[in-house]
């Protein structure tokens, strides 16, 4: 079982358990409050990991630009994400989150999001429209999910960089016909 000694090292910058045989429960609320913390990383484990409910949040949080919570049994987002401005990788991949992805992770975080992994999981839609304005993103993931409609095209406005498309394995309809003309940088797109 993994310690609960963790949520209480004040000074703790970076936190890597990811791919370990911790089980047990890890509730996310007690990290929130480690002010110098910028990347936590849970996935890969036989952990259940688990947001507060009551939605209050700490009156300082901490700086976390790498999350990873893949596999950890998720079965919603985690409600302090929308108050995290500056992630740059985010990775839920291998949970159970349905429902759409929400509108606000291509505003709240625009300017800084470089890797997005939200694939095998049960979302069906997206709250934005087809086009969604990123600066710096340079690979996401949606596959093996339940999305349909319109396939999402990030604006991407990076000189440089390898970008990365995974769409595959969902129910899209419809394309924009003139899509190629905002991926300039894509590298790989699987849809």
């Amino acid at each position: 079982p993994m310690p609960p000694s963790f949520s209480q090292l004040p000074s703790l910058k970076y936190l890597n358990l990811e791919s370990n045989h911790l089980i047990g429960t890890v509730e996310l609320n007690p990290f929130w409050k480690l002010s110098n913390l910028y990347f936590l990383g849970f996935s890969n484990n036989m952990l259940s990991v688990i947001d507060a409910e009551d939605g209050a949040l700490p009156p300082v949080l901490p700086n976390i630009q790498h999350l990873g919570l893949a596999s950890c049994n998720l079965t919603k987002l985690p409600g302090v994400l929308r108050y995290l401005d500056i992630i740059l990788e985010l990775d839920l991949s291998s949970n159970q989150i349905g429902g759409s992805i929400p509108g606000w992770i291509w505003v709240v975080w625009k300017d800084t999001l470089g890797k997005l992994d939200l694939s095998n999981n049960a979302f069906t839609s997206l709250e934005k429209s087809s086009l969604i304005p990123m600066t710096h993103l340079n690979f996401l993931n949606l596959s093996f999910n339940r999305l349909q409609g319109d396939i999402p095209i990030p604006v991407i406005s990076l000189p440089y960089g390898v970008v990365a498309l995974d769409y595959s394995n969902n129910g899209f309809s419809s394309i924009l016909p003139n899509f190629g003309r905002y991926l300039n940088n894509v590298v790989y797109i699987n849809l």
